[in-house]
């Protein structure tokens, strides 16, 4: 019954389009299918997962990185800024008035 219904709704429709129509829909199919777009798709969601992967490891090494600098910041704070023991290396002649 239910293929009368549709054969007497197609009356008016043109078979040779419908032919052209489904051809270029397999044609569609088939270039979809030959552009193996699904193992594409794979491989970008792979590299994208590599790629945060990288992103996570630097951000957790800039951290310690910072950290490091930090520390050097507050090392260098602390470090006197002269000598307070000089030595002189050659002994100096002090002029004295005589007498």
């Amino acid at each position: 019954m239910m293929m009368h219904v549709l054969t007497a709704n197609m009356s008016g429709l043109d078979a040779t389009a419908l032919d052209d129509l489904l051809d270029i829909i397999d044609s569609a199919d088939l270039r979809l299918f030959e552009s193996k777009i699904d193992s594409r798709y794979a491989d970008l969601e792979a590299t994208t997962a590599e790629i945060d992967s990288w992103l996570a490891n630097y951000a957790g090494q800039l951290a310690v990185i910072q950290l490091d600098i930090d520390n050097v910041r507050k090392i260098n704070a602390t470090l006197p800024r002269e000598c307070f023991k000089k030595i002189d290396l050659e002994p100096v002649e002090l002029d004295y008035p005589e007498f």
